[in-house]
């Protein structure tokens, strides 16, 4: 029974990073062309030989969720749910077209679900869990 379990999850994530490649594509481009390093950890969707230990398809199937996401932070921004973030920018979005919002949006997501997985690639390394929770704990900030 627990093969299965972990065989339909294996299945689940692979699934879901072969429909996040494409933006791995367009995130190692915009690296490139602005000059930046594409080998760093600190990217929504790091390369897989960043860190040996991590599988990548764990780190895309995240970062692929959370885009899908961002229609509900949106809505929960809107709200009086605002993170510290949310409230420092709720007077640039307050009056923002719906592709400013979402583009706003999209960019405290990358920040975030790079800092995660910075964060994961970190401890996979070094095994300091305080560490990890400290920056983890930071995305609620982001967010």
């Amino acid at each position: 029974m627990e093969d299965q379990i972990v065989y339909i999850f294996h299945i689940l994530y692979t699934i879901l990073s072969c429909l996040a490649m494409p933006l791995f594509w367009v995130e190692t481009l915009l690296f490139w062309m602005l000059g930046l390093p594409t080998s760093t950890s600190f990217r929504m969707f790091r390369r897989a030989d960043t860190v040996p230990d991590y599988y990548a398809t764990v780190a895309y199937s995240y970062a692929l969720v959370t885009i899908m996401l961002i229609p509900y932070f949106i809505y929960f921004d809107r709200r009086d749910g605002r993170g510290p973030l949310g409230r420092l920018l709720h007077p640039l979005t307050r009056e923002a077209s719906p592709f400013t919002e979402y583009s706003i949006m999209f960019a405290r997501v990358w920040l975030a679900v790079a800092w995660v997985n910075l964060a994961v690639a970190q401890f996979m390394t070094d095994y300091n869990l305080v560490s990890v929770c400290a920056k983890i704990s930071c995305v609620l900030f982001i967010l």
